[in-house]
């Protein structure tokens, strides 16, 4: 944990950003056109009103106009410059470090009390918000590590622990079978001692199961009834509902085809299904397991 931290504190090289941009006409012409045009035409329709006086007069008159009229779209687009063109120019920069991941960068005109500020405080709101989403999917991707790293090293300890006593139960099943074969046919012992030899063997057979399933393989798909596959994952599901008092129904709507599937992996998906059932349950209550076909599936 402490390399990681390390590594998150390290500052990222900074890498040039290029942004492509379609070309398009530039804002202080689309701006400035109107306004030239309604100052032209204002300053056409002072010529015409002009005409009567002194060509002198005349002439200075309509050089202050224009000149009044330059002075206008100067201006104008001074204050455009200013008030819009800067943070336009922020904005596509902020855009870009957060196109590249920097999720700290904000404008700074959200003060503003008009439009555009409402556009930068819109901004860093959406920008404060995707760097809690990122560090809360930070969080959640290091817990399930966590845990995957936990259940592997539990995994292996159980696998290791199965393949322990698996050594001994096949010595205690081989001394149960010497010991029935010299105990008289009608002696009760012989079936208590072969009572005790099913039960070794179907403990030998849960821990091979265990064994197989800490060494995931590739499926082996095969024409089989999914009837049986079921069966056999209530069969044991229905073991740990024994001590909670649950109880667990099985139910075969009508016959149904075979089926080309897996039978230890869906066995396992459906023990893991029913196991899941059970321990969410406080109380004593069944679990209902129906096999259908599609057409007649419930939930």
């Amino acid at each position: 944990m402490e390399v990681t931290a390390q590594t998150e504190g390290l500052a990222a090289p900074e890498r040039p950003i290029t942004i492509v941009r379609k070309r398009h006409i530039n804002w202080a012409l689309k701006a400035v056109l109107p306004i030239a045009a309604v100052l032209l035409n204002g300053l056409l329709l002072f010529m015409l009103v002009s005409s009567s006086l002194a060509p002198g007069p005349r002439n200075d008159v309509i050089a202050v106009a224009a000149a009044g009229a330059f002075v206008i779209c100067v201006a104008v687009l001074m204050v455009l410059a200013v008030m819009v063109r800067r943070p336009m120019i922020e904005l596509q920069e902020k855009f870009a470090r957060v196109q590249s991941g920097d999720l700290d960068a904000r404008v700074s005109f959200a003060n503003r009390n008009d439009e555009i500020g409402d556009l930068g405080r819109d901004f860093n709101d959406m920008v404060a918000q995707l760097k809690a989403s990122r560090e809360e999917i930070t969080r959640l991707h290091q817990t399930q590590m966590s845990r995957a790293e936990h259940f592997a090293t539990l995994g292996e300890l159980a696998a290791g622990l199965a393949h322990e006593i698996r050594n001994p139960l096949a010595g205690i099943a081989g001394v149960l079978d010497i010991a029935s074969r010299d105990l008289p046919d009608t002696s009760p012992a012989r079936n208590v001692m072969e009572d005790a030899k099913q039960e070794a063997v179907q403990i030998n057979r849960i821990l091979t199961e265990l064994l197989d399933t800490a060494r995931p393989k590739p499926p082996q798909f095969r024409l089989l009834d999914i009837v049986g596959t079921a069966e056999h994952a209530v069969m044991f599901a229905r073991q740990q509902a024994i001590t909670k008092r649950i109880q667990i129904e099985f139910e075969v709507k009508e016959a149904l085809p075979l089926v080309e599937h897996d039978p230890g992996q869906i066995n396992q998906v459906l023990l893991n299904l029913l196991l899941n059932a059970i321990q969410s349950m406080d109380k004593p209550g069944t679990i209902r397991v129906v096999l259908s076909s599609r057409n007649h599936c419930e939930r």
